[in-house]
């Protein structure tokens, strides 16, 4: 079950909606929140992405941002995803696992 871009949808709605595809969400899994920023990075028309890469002979998860409004917004999600818990941002999510590319 996708979920189709509204122009007047909002992060609280598409948080709420995304949430809902998701079984026996909980907001204090971390696994669960990035599950919710991937799918806004293929659902909004932003330009960060995350990319899969090697280092130190283990694959980990790097998000690149294209721009601190982009950074903002996705901070924003993880925030309404995670309930706010313990302050949780983009960088926190990603265990410091960020390229800025601006």
């Amino acid at each position: 079950m996708g979920l189709k871009l509204n122009a007047m949808i909002n992060i609280q709605q598409f948080v709420k909606d995304s949430i809902e595809t998701i079984t026996s969400y909980q907001s204090d899994n971390k696994e669960n929140v990035k599950h919710i920023v991937k799918s806004a990075l293929k659902t909004f028309p932003l330009k960060s992405h995350e990319q899969t890469e090697v280092v130190a002979n283990q694959e980990v998860v790097i998000i690149y941002l294209h721009s601190i409004m982009e950074e903002n917004i996705l901070t924003k999600i993880v925030q309404e995803a995670s309930e706010n818990m313990e302050n949780l941002d983009i960088e926190a999510l990603y265990e410091g696992r960020v390229i800025r590319n601006y």
